[in-house]
């Protein structure tokens, strides 16, 4: 069975909080309102090659096929969930864990809110 995680970016202390359970949400009143100070994060169910867990807004590195045998690194792909395809893909070229990417090389390096956060101050 899947594992469904979240996490969330707290627009207004630009720090990201765990949710650990139902009740996280209830208690940010999340659910009430569609004006809150959170960013809601979904687990993609992948882990990359140190362990971590990648999460929508996650900045991934990995290498892609590129020609027969000839492998290139990309950097800084952002974790999207795309609703026309209705899967995780990585960055604006939509690449995917379908596509001929050495699973074994993705990395996160970092995550989109952070990293806007961090070129706002």
């Amino acid at each position: 069975m899947r594992q469904l995680k979240f996490r969330a970016w707290n627009i207004r202390t630009k720090q990201m909080e765990e949710c650990y359970d139902l009740y996280w949400f209830e208690g940010n009143y999340v659910h009430q309102n569609g004006d809150n100070d959170f960013i809601i994060q979904q687990f993609t169910g992948i882990k990359d090659c140190n362990g971590t867990e990648i999460y929508e807004g996650d900045l991934i590195d990995f290498e892609v096929m590129i020609g027969y045998q000839e492998w290139e690194t990309v950097h800084n792909q952002e974790v999207v969930y795309t609703e026309d395809h209705g899967m995780f893909s990585f960055g604006e070229d939509e690449w995917s864990m379908c596509d001929y990417i050495r699973h074994d090389t993705i990395k996160v390096v970092g995550n989109a809110y952070e990293r806007n956060a961090e070129q706002s101050t």
